[in-house]
């Protein structure tokens, strides 16, 4: 829903941004958008690096896999 929302006032802000007389303004303000947008989501990414591009069947693989802040690409603490 959020995501959707963001999606949807992503181009009204930019046609209202092309309207604007103070392109600076304009850059604050989506700056401030999307930064509420992280704040909110909270979005992530997951990492999973194997030690092979391909196994054969009884290998064992062994892998590292971390999740990180979408935003600042930094770990994240949180479990969901």
């Amino acid at each position: 829903m959020i995501r959707r929302s963001f999606w949807f006032m992503l181009p009204i802000g930019c046609l209202l941004g092309a309207f604007q007389s103070s392109n600076e303004a304009f850059m604050q303000l989506l700056k401030g958008e999307v930064a509420r947008f992280y704040q909110i989501t909270a979005p992530e990414k997951a990492y999973l690096h194997l030690d092979k591009d391909s196994y054969t069947a009884g290998e064992t693989i062994w892998f590292e896999g971390y999740v990180v802040s979408a935003g600042q690409h930094r770990t994240t603490n949180v479990l969901s």
